[in-house]
């Protein structure tokens, strides 16, 4: 299997992040920042939206939990496939 990209989505609301967040919190985000990774672990692409402000801590907060999410993502796409 080739290399599986995977997104993950972080919001701040009142300065607090929210890890993948529902409709409800995309509502009343401040600021949006979309990571994704590859196997490795690497960033491979990003994106911030919203006009709110993420701090240099909020924005390496947010590529751990991008990193760690995309491999519990890619763990279960592989199981489901077999590969």
């Amino acid at each position: 299997m080739s290399k599986i990209p995977i997104s993950v989505t972080i919001a701040s609301i009142n300065n607090t992040l929210v890890l993948d967040p529902t409709e409800e919190e995309e509502a009343v985000m401040d600021a949006r920042i979309t990571l994704d990774t590859e196997d490795g672990g690497n960033l491979c692409a990003g994106q911030k939206g919203e006009p709110g402000t993420l701090t240099p801590e909020q924005i390496l907060t947010a590529a751990e939990w991008s990193i760690a999410r995309g491999k519990e993502v890619r763990k279960q796409i592989k199981e489901a496939t077999g590969a």
